[in-house]
């Protein structure tokens, strides 16, 4: 593990398989997927010695291109949501441009859930979460990942309460960035710190805040490895997450170099492509920033959401280019 030391091919398949997890230090993993063959360090440089698949280092910003979980674990993705802060159709039964025949019209606000064999963790609870819950079926969740504080992505976190209730009174964590829960809390603090009632309204919600050396770095909860980033959202900053091969980044306008190498070498990529043809928007990307974007990340499989009544489904699926692909409700991957 010293930085300049070289592994033989040997050393190495003996270490994968004395090694039930994988995981051989702070430092390093090994990966016995069949990626591309190429290591790095510490220092970004590490020397090749025999074909060994890949050593990836768990520092920040840092990556060959993939990020390797346990071998066993596999993880389940359902978008719940992937329309705008309105829905469609919005409000008045309004459907813009999108037709209502179509059933990957009809969309929720954004929310993702993300499961494996033992947890299940939701990204952001807006103002259709109850009916995300009980539509696709999910009784139970183990904890909650925000990615800003807008009002389409946390005004349902009320219902959080019933979870709680039914999880034997167990508080419910809740990761985000600082700015996010300044306002969360302010607007919600019966939930985080207790109501007037002990009884009815005991602090049900753990605010789990990252601290700045948090993002880009490797962290766990339960038995999910996810790595945080931050992101401009215009108004405010908001934070993308990635698990292994997939990543989410909702809601975003622009990546910075740091999030661009944390994104590098992801598989799947769901994003926000709501600023559409539109070269005037100031809070999200369009599809010619998301083009220009996956240049550097190489994502072999992008979905395109925060889906406006401005984007039909069809029309969207027509002139999306070859490896892009419009998300809709319901949709399951599976890495």
């Amino acid at each position: 593990k010293k930085q300049n030391k070289k592994y033989s091919q040997n050393t190495i398949n003996d270490l994968i398989k004395e090694t039930d997890d994988v995981i051989l230090s702070k430092e390093f993993q090994f990966s016995k997927a069949s990626y591309d063959e190429k290591i790095i360090d510490n220092n970004n440089r590490f020397q090749k010695s025999g074909t060994i698949g890949e050593i990836i280092c768990k520092t920040p910003l840092i990556f060959s291109g993939y990020l390797t979980r346990r071998h066993d674990m596999g993880l389940k993705f359902t978008i719940l949501g992937c329309g705008n802060s309105s829905g469609t159709p919005s409000v008045g039964n309004y459907w813009g441009v999108c037709d209502p025949n179509e059933p990957k019209n009809r969309r929720n606000r954004a929310c993702l859930a993300v499961q494996s064999d033992e947890t299940t963790v939701i990204i952001d609870t807006g103002a259709d979460f109850r009916h995300q819950m009980n539509n696709f079926n999910f009784s139970h969740l183990d904890g909650v990942f925000y990615t800003h504080h807008h009002s389409d992505h946390c005004h349902g976190i009320d219902d959080l309460r019933s979870m709680f209730f039914r999880n034997d009174r167990q508080s419910i964590p809740c990761y985000g960035h600082v700015e996010s829960f300044d306002e969360i809390i302010q607007k919600f603090k019966y939930l985080f710190h207790g109501g007037d009632n002990e009884r009815y309204y005991p602090p049900m919600l753990d605010a789990r805040i990252f601290d700045k050396g948090d993002y880009g770095r490797l962290m766990s909860f339960r038995d999910i490895d996810f790595i945080p980033l931050e992101m401009q959202h215009g108004s405010c900053t908001s934070v993308a997450y990635r698990f292994g091969d997939l990543s989410y980044c909702v809601d975003m306008k622009s990546l910075d170099q740091a999030a661009l190498d944390t994104l590098k070498g992801t598989r799947i990529w769901i994003v926000d492509g709501a600023g559409y043809h539109q070269d005037d928007n100031d809070v999200h990307a369009n599809l010619s920033a998301l083009y220009e974007y996956n240049e550097y990340i190489g994502a072999q499989k992008v979905y395109v959401t925060c889906l406006s009544s401005l984007m039909d489904y069809k029309t969207l699926s027509e002139e999306l280019p070859k490896g892009f692909y419009p998300a809709y409700d319901g949709l399951v991957l599976d890495i």
